[in-house]
């Protein structure tokens, strides 16, 4: 009966969600946030404010972070776990990408335009928001952990040896391949190009053996804005 009450709430939760999104008529459309540009000695544009509005909050007091799993483009990202989180009961292991707290006001944007961007899409092979916390001295991204890590190092490690052939069949890599492949079908289908689709940006769900590994694609970015080069020195997107 406790199990059926969480699952009788969580439902009502999520449909009063949605119920919420679509009557919010100030909702605006992933090109047009693409294209706002924020001048800093100006207030943020109406739009960023509305769709911020609409992301799932949660309160730094129900983020715990436990362990640094490296440095992002924004600061650095940690593992950790939450409570309360939109839809969820229980407390769930996480992601956490944290902000710099000495940030310039254009990657404060950008930082709340990725949060924006991500919650747009639902797929199975794409990285999901669970929250955001915005509260100026801890601002987060709070995402689905995936305690695979990276594709890239997944597949590095297990490359074949002299010693040691390969842990992974030919059935694995197609497998990925295939997660991967849907993931960015997705979202070719919601007009979006990934730019930096590289297996360093895909995540895989575990590194053991298993019949239900997942992979998904991370690290979601806008187009640049006009003022922005898509190339870096000596380095294809």
């Amino acid at each position: 009966m406790v199990g059926s009450d969480t699952n009788v709430r969580a439902r009502t939760r999520a449909e009063r969600l949605k119920k919420q999104r679509t009557q919010d008529k100030n909702c605006i459309t992933l090109e047009k946030i693409a294209c706002l540009n924020h001048v800093p000695t100006q207030p943020m544009p109406q739009e960023i404010l509305n769709e911020i509005k609409n992301l799932p909050h949660v309160r730094s007091e129900f983020v715990r972070l436990e362990r640094k799993l490296g440095t992002g483009s924004f600061g650095e990202v940690w593992e950790g776990v939450a409570t309360r989180l939109p839809m969820r009961e229980v407390e769930t292991r996480v992601a956490v990408k944290t902000l710099r707290q000495e940030c310039a006001e254009a990657e404060k944007i950008k930082f709340m335009k990725e949060a924006i961007l991500m919650n747009n899409f639902d797929h199975p092979n794409i990285v999901k928001l669970l929250g955001v916390c915005l509260e100026g001295h801890k601002d987060y991204i709070i995402l689905e952990l995936m305690e695979g890590g990276d594709l890239l190092n997944f597949l590095r490690a297990s490359s074949p040896t002299d010693s040691f052939p390969s842990q992974l069949s030919l059935r694995d890599i197609l497998s990925m391949l295939i997660d991967v492949g849907r993931g960015g079908a997705y979202l070719e289908s919601n007009r979006h190009v990934h730019r930096d689709l590289a297996a360093r940006n895909c995540l895989i769900s575990s590194r053991a053996p298993h019949p239900h590994r997942v992979t998904k694609i991370g690290a979601l970015r806008f187009p640049p804005d006009q003022n922005e080069t898509s190339f870096s020195e000596g380095e294809l997107p």
